[in-house]
């Protein structure tokens, strides 16, 4: 029995399942694109067949593996349902065991970088962010420091990616934002540090031809702190629902003018937060 239903006279408040960040930021783009679409606005061709220069090729949509997690899980990706896929605006899905953790963001005929110079074409690409549809979405969701790039061995990684380590508005978890760029097409993919090789397969998968990113344990975990400047948090799906379900319990309680069982809660809540 949750708090709610050992709360006497309390209010009828369904504990609803929590949200995931994945889903959330699915849902947000899903309106920024219809939005889009009833503005009578070209969204490029929704079918697969020959790829115009510089589009997004609606052949790399198919169901991949993206290996472990650095908490063990099996991660894939495949494309979001319910979003209209086509050779402008994609989006994947990244699943692990089953959950959704995170998604990649495609887009193209963006601002174009024309250079190759690294602090100019950083610049590029963060205009290139600003003006893609997965910018407003990110950041309604999460406060991000500003973007740089991923410091990796070339021989771990033939291409070069932009990084911004984030903190989610719910919760306060660590969050990765990792993006690519080729020409004008920008590819975003996000989800919490314990996915930091699983996202970088999902930017390989997508745009390039290469063998799969190895990397053990302890160079992901090293890296991390390197991104972060700080030991990271590697945060669970289980451990986040946790925390959610006790905040919705506690919401309910506070609700119930039960304030004891309310305080109790929150700092259960908080427990789980700085421990993990």
């Amino acid at each position: 029995m949750s708090y709610a239903q050992s709360i006497p006279n309390a209010p009828n408040i369904p504990i609803l399942p929590p949200i995931s960040p994945a889903d959330a930021i699915i849902q947000d783009f899903k309106r920024i694109t219809d939005a889009d679409l009833t503005k009578s606005s070209p969204s490029g061709d929704k079918v697969s067949g020959v790829v115009k220069t510089n589009q997004l090729d609606t052949n790399l949509l198919n169901q991949v593996s993206l290996g472990k997690s650095l908490i063990g899980e099996d991660c894939e990706i495949s494309a979001a349902k319910d979003i209209e896929q086509t050779t402008l605006n994609q989006v994947s899905k990244i699943t692990c065991n089953g959950k959704a953790l995170g998604n990649l963001l495609a887009q193209s005929s963006l601002p174009q970088p024309n250079s190759t110079n690294t602090e100019e074409l950083i610049l590029a690409i963060k205009k290139q962010y600003i003006s893609s549809q997965a910018s407003p979405v990110i950041s309604t969701k999460m406060q991000c420091a500003p973007l740089k790039w991923l410091e990796l061995e070339q021989k771990l990684l033939d291409f070069q990616v932009a990084v911004m380590p984030c903190t989610l508005n719910n919760g306060g978890w660590p969050h990765l934002v990792l993006m690519r760029s080729e020409e004008n097409r920008l590819f975003v993919t996000e989800g919490p540090p314990a996915l930091f090789q699983v996202l970088l397969e999902s930017l390989r998968d997508q745009t390039s031809k290469t063998e799969p990113i190895v990397m053990s344990s302890n160079q992901q975990v090293a890296m991390l702190q390197n991104i972060w400047g700080k030991p990271v948090r590697l945060v669970s799906p289980n451990d986040t629902a946790l925390f959610e379900q006790i905040l919705a319990e506690a919401r309910v309680a506070n609700a119930a003018d039960n304030f004891d069982q309310s305080e109790a809660l929150f700092r259960k809540a908080l427990k789980i937060q700085t421990q993990l």
